[in-house]
């Protein structure tokens, strides 16, 4: 009896393949189709899309960002979301660009230049074939309707997932996300200290 495996690439592409009667591929990426191009696309922007929400698998409280030779701080390219509550280092904390690069601004003093590191809480991007299998299986879905409504503008899929087939897929990964931790570091104390000043919202967020 085969061993079931976890979803890869792979499998989440050629899923959103089948689903509007396309032959499967044994290897990706596939320069000599489009259609697994748009299909890799949609897969990409729908892990961002569930990434973003900020998971315990993909994020970390208190990471400590350092200085750069100009005193500067730049932001990580796998870093996605990042947040620094004012408490932290009494002062508000964002991200601009500056040419061309995402560095941490601080709003208080009108400058991109710090005196000493920022201990911030991030949301990182993953590979999909890292994430939990709970993670993927949600994207897949995700992404295999999205695909299956843009190619066939609206038609009914030969092979898609319902609705209700998504509703559970995230039910499950809240469920993993709920044994692992709870779900978005943003629920911290000193995050929850803000929000109470602020009458019970998060009123000034600074998200990437």
């Amino acid at each position: 009896m085969a061993v079931p495996t976890k979803t890869t690439r792979l499998d989440a592409v050629n899923r959103m393949l089948s689903a509007i009667g396309i032959a499967r591929v044994d290897t990706i990426p596939d320069a000599n189709r489009q259609d697994v191009q748009e299909a890799e696309a949609v897969l990409d922007e729908e892990t961002i899309n569930v990434l973003q929400e900020g998971w315990e698998f993909n994020s970390e409280a208190e990471v400590e960002l350092e200085l750069d030779g100009a005193s500067e701080i730049g932001v990580p390219d796998e870093v996605i979301q990042i947040q620094v509550p004012f408490g932290r280092h009494m002062k508000k904390i964002t991200t601009r660009l500056k040419g061309a690069s995402e560095k941490l601004y601080d709003k208080t003093n009108h400058t991109f230049t710090f005196t000493h590191n920022v201990d911030a809480d991030v949301v990182y991007l993953q590979d999909f074939d890292f994430l939990p299998q709970s993670a993927r299986w949600y994207i897949m879905i995700k992404a295999v309707r999205k695909f299956a409504h843009n190619m066939l503008e609206g038609a009914e899929a030969i092979d898609s997932f319902t609705e209700e087939d998504e509703a559970k897929a995230r039910a499950a990964l809240l469920e993993h996300e709920g044994e692992a931790g709870q779900h978005n570091i943003f629920n911290s104390y000193d995050t929850y200290q803000i929000i109470a000043r602020r009458g019970g919202h998060y009123g000034d967020n600074w998200w990437l």
